[in-house]
Formats: structure tokens, C-alpha cells, sequence
């Protein structure tokens, strides 16, 4: 189990990178909905892992299933579980490097090595490093490629003295010790827990499906209209009521999209100001849409969930 200081204080560990997406300023609107106990946890789009730390931290799962169809991320897990010595070995050369730069110095150094994981012939261990590393410097977590699939996001944290938490890389690594780690399509994480057996809690948090309309992908595996509505939807619809799940996504423009998906199911709707150039502007609100099948009634108090600020 993950330890948390003062046993009800923050978790220890946070998000292994920042990514585009993240749930972790909208755990605390979750918390009413969240199942009393959790015996497996699934989360098939896992991208920064911010709900699998408080599933950790919170409910100590006994089987943990995490997995997700970009290979290039996954790669970063499953290195950092199985051979962090090699990973932290390039981080440190990479940040003795990079730390005693100026601005114009490390942005030339980003690009360098951007270039070199693009083109060069570097071994999985290195590659999660680089990675790890441009996450940690690139601009505001966005996770950008070109047509080729190549990553190309822009560098941005350049004047963090050190971006690189290395205690959080290595407590990570114990995190993910007994943890099962599959890349690929999303059902590909959910038939390793088929069938799923009683107190399950499966998370899904696909692709925002209104940035893939207005054409604005960070990454190159669309998922369209198709995969929600015949997917993830339909899924969500069939869930046994002997587990929990949810339903992660967001509208902006067309509303309604996600309202009134079937009877044991409610729809959730958070408010939120978002700043960023996704839709071509830099400040507008959203709705994070939440579904869930947890509608019975519940004892949870809010100030058991709470992470303090102090």
C-alpha cells in the first residue's frame, strides 16, 4: 500500500508525468460515488495514473489491472517497474546535464533530445527515460505527435531548476511491483479480468470525444464517435451491478451527448474553467461528465476522501 503521511494527509506519490487529460483535480468531485471497497482495480486508459494512486492509497486492491494503447507511454511504466536502476541511471545523466543550463541552453538540449528518441536506435530502457524526461520539460504535459506518429511537443518547463522528481520515480517503482501492465486496444485490459469477479471497480477515461471533432488529437489512435457510443457506452451499459464503474469524458460544444445512457446509470456534470489552446483560445468552461452505476445510497462522507492542503 501506498503510505500516506499522517495516515489521512496527501499521498505520497503524485502522477509519474504530467499528461493531457489528468484526473487528479477532479478526484475530489468523484468521492461521493466511489465504491465502500475495491477488491480488483481496471483502468484500461491509463495515461498518468492520477485515479490508480488514490485507488492505491485508499483501498489496497488486492489485483490492480492498468493499461493503454499508447505503447510509447506504457513503455515508461513498464520500464520503470522492471528495470529502474537503467531508467534512473539515464535520468540522472540527463538532469546533471541539463539542471546548470540557462533557458536558451536547455531548450536547445530538449530539442536535442527529442531528435535522438525520434531517430536514434536507443534500447526500451533509454527510451522510457528520454520520454519520462520530455514529459517533464515539454509543454504543459501535451503529448504531441507528428503524421508519422513521432513525439513532438514543444519544450516548456524550462525554468524549473530540477523538473525531475526522483524519490516519486522511485516510489513508483514499488507501486507498480504487483501491478499487471497491457498495451493495446482497451478491451484488451478488460478481457485479462474476464470474468469479472464481485467488487471490481473498472475506470474508463477514453479520449476526450470532443477534441477528437474539432480534429484536435495529442495523439495518433483516433477514437471516434464509433468507439464511445459502440464501446466504451455499450460497455458501461452491460456492467454487472456487483462492481463500479465509471465513465470518464467531457462536452463543450454538444451537450447531452453523454444524458440519460440507461436505467442504474447517472450522469454527472462538473464545471470547469480550462486554460489552454486546445480549441484555439486560451480561457473557456467545459463540462467533465462523469457516469457512474454507484446510485444507491451511501454512508461516505465527503471529509474521509478530502486530501489536506496542509
Amino acid at each position: 500500500m501506498i503510505p500516506y503521511p499522517g495516515g489521512a494527509g496527501k499521498a505520497a506519490l503524485k502522477p509519474l508525468f504530467k499528461y493531457t487529460g489528468g484526473k487528479g483535480k477532479l478526484i475530489k468531485h468523484y468521492l461521493p460515488y466511489m465504491p465502500h471497497h475495491i477488491e480488483t482495480y481496471v483502468e484500461p486508459f491509463l495515461g498518468g495514473g492520477s485515479m490508480f494512486l488514490y485507488v492505491m492509497g485508499r483501498y489496497a486492491p488486492s489485483r490492480i489491472v492498468l493499461g493503454d494503447a499508447n505503447a510509447e507511454i506504457m513503455n515508461i511504466y513498464q520500464n520503470v517497474r522492471d528495470d529502474i536502476e537503467g531508467v534512473v541511471e539515464i535520468l540522472d545523466m540527463l538532469i546533471e546535464q541539463y539542471v546548470p543550463m540557462g533557458y536558451d541552453e536547455r531548450k536547445a538540449f530538449y530539442l536535442r533530445v527529442r531528435e535522438e528518441y525520434a531517430f536514434g536506435d536507443l534500447p526500451k530502457g533509454v527510451q522510457a527515460a528520454y520520454l519520462y524526461f520530455m514529459l517533464s520539460t515539454c509543454f504543459n504535459g501535451q503529448y504531441v505527435v507528428t503524421t508519422n506518429g513521432r513525439f513532438y511537443t514543444s519544450p516548456g518547463e524550462l525554468t524549473v531548476k530540477n523538473p525531475v522528481n526522483r524519490n516519486n520515480v522511485l516510489g513508483w517503482n514499488k507501486a507498480l511491483q504487483k501491478v499487471e501492465l497491457f498495451c493495446g486496444d482497451w478491451k484488451k485490459t478488460l478481457d485479462a479480468v474476464e470474468p469479472l469477479p464481485e467488487n471490481s471497480f473498472v475506470f474508463l477515461d477514453p479520449p476526450y470525444r470532443e477534441s477528437n471533432l474539432h480534429e484536435n488529437q495529442y495523439m495518433n489512435d483516433f477514437f471516434g464517435d464509433d468507439d464511445i457510443q459502440n464501446g466504451v457506452i455499450r460497455y458501461t451499459r452491460d456492467f454487472p451491478s456487483n462492481s463500479v464503474i465509471f465513465l470518464c469524458n467531457m462536452e463543450r460544444d454538444e451537450f447531452g451527448f453523454f444524458d440519460n445512457l440507461g436505467e442504474g446509470l447517472e450522469t454527472v456534470k462538473i464545471r470547469r474553467k480550462v486554460t489552454t489552446y486546445s480549441f484555439g483560445e486560451a480561457d473557456h468552461f467545459i463540462n467533465e461528465v462523469l457516469v457512474h452505476n454507484n446510485t444507491g445510497e451511501t454512508n461516505v462522507r465527503l471529509d474521509q476522501f478530502f486530501w489536506s492542503e496542509e
